[in-house]
């Protein structure tokens, strides 16, 4: 699983520290194994974040895909 964040202004995003921290709220297994941090997230003309846009990286060239 792979999980992209967008951190608060003027924060700093270390990973292993993301990871921690996701351990302790959810299980293990739920845990991603990479982290993407990006300034912002794409966003439709209703505001929404286009999931499929997001995904489309890392599914391209696959033959299964989630939707």
């Amino acid at each position: 699983m792979h999980a992209i964040v967008v951190a608060a202004p003027g924060a700093a995003i270390v990973e292993a520290e993301l990871a921690l921290h996701c351990r302790r709220l959810i299980g293990g297994y739920k845990v991603p194994r990479s982290f993407e941090v990006r300034d912002e997230l794409p966003r439709t003309a209703a505001g929404t974040v286009p999931k499929g846009v997001l995904r489309e990286p890392y599914w391209r060239g696959k033959t299964r895909e989630i939707h």
